[in-house]
């Protein structure tokens, strides 16, 4: 992460071509998670208005298992809710890292030159997630019983404007959704 005052330097454009830009390090404290989301958000603008390239960021959130102090899924929630409260980043999305690569997934998918840019992530044209029907059952089991993950739990972190796992019933494989 930055440190205060620390200047970040627009990608390289000239060199090579960015579409998006994916952010490993885990947002584990909130503070320091909502300073990088505005660093973010204002790099996104900086760069458009120098070289006006679009360019998106996916910023990876610790899971209620790795934050500092272990969450339940309402403290995560919680957790969410204040990272992002009264923050507008366009192009900044929010992945929670809940069993570890869905940041590093969701962006490979997001820069498949194959797909329309205007295809969303949620969308079957660009692949699933995961297809392999045990892997699939392990981790929903996973989330079920050792996590107490609910879809309802799902939903109210989508609906805080992060991106995390779908399913269709008439689809195979698992998705995600938009955050």
């Amino acid at each position: 992460m930055m440190k205060t005052g620390q200047r970040r330097s627009p990608p390289p454009c000239h060199l090579f071509s960015v579409e998006g830009v994916l952010v490993c390090t885990e947002i584990a404290e909130k503070s320091a998670g909502r300073t990088l989301i505005n660093q973010l958000h204002a790099l996104r603008a900086s760069v458009i208005s120098s070289l006006g390239r679009w360019i998106w960021f996916i910023a990876t959130v610790a899971g209620p298992l790795k934050l500092p102090t272990k969450s339940t899924w309402e403290d995560y929630r919680l957790f969410i809710n204040d990272l992002t409260k009264d923050i507008a980043a366009n192009s900044v999305q929010l992945v929670p890292s809940l069993w570890g690569n869905e940041a590093g997934v969701l962006s490979g998918r997001l820069c498949n030159r194959a797909v329309t840019i205007a295809d969303s992530p949620a969308r079957v044209e660009t692949g699933e997630f995961a297809r392999d029907g045990d892997w699939l059952k392990a981790i929903s089991l996973l989330m079920l019983t050792v996590w107490k993950c609910r879809s309802a739990d799902l939903k109210a972190l989508h609906d805080l404007r992060c991106s995390v796992p779908m399913w269709y019933s008439d689809y195979e494989g698992l998705y995600c959704r938009t955050g």
